[in-house]
């Protein structure tokens, strides 16, 4: 996504561009690459399933319910005409997540922010840092 953000400003791109890897894919391989279940649900039983969720609260807007039924499909063409090449298809992208989802569940999540006193200190006194000009006495606000 990133790098269709940046070609598309790079290209200088207006208006709507879809992105998406190429192929479609249907639910059952996603839940297969996944290694997920799922149960067939027939387009004309999708009401009478859905609708004991919606009696007990659960929002289920129009949108949702026909994304349940027949699933969708995004046409890349316009962005890949412009140019641009995907890094993945659409199941390459799924299997990259199914894989990083079960590295995560084995080794948990990477480590977050560990302060790092020599990297402040090379920042505070690196010639190389563009740095704010000192406030001038007085013209603070309030001052």
């Amino acid at each position: 996504m990133v790098r269709a953000l940046l070609f598309a400003l790079d290209q200088r791109l207006s208006g709507v561009y879809n992105v998406a890897g190429d192929g479609q894919l249907p639910w059952s391989e996603t839940a297969g690459i996944c290694g997920k279940h799922r149960a067939w649900l027939p387009p004309f039983a999708t009401g009478l399933l859905t609708a004991p969720l919606s009696r007990i609260g659960v929002p289920l807007t129009p949108e949702l319910i026909d994304l349940l039924r027949f699933g969708r499909g995004v046409d890349n063409r316009r962005l890949k005409q412009a140019g641009f090449r995907y890094g993945y298809t659409s199941a390459g992208a799924v299997e990259d997540f199914a894989r990083s989802a079960r590295l995560r569940s084995t080794i948990g999540d990477p480590p977050g922010y560990v302060y790092e006193r020599d990297v402040e200190q090379f920042f505070r006194h690196s010639p190389a840092v563009v740095r704010d000009p000192e406030p001038v006495p007085g013209s603070e606000p309030g001052g």
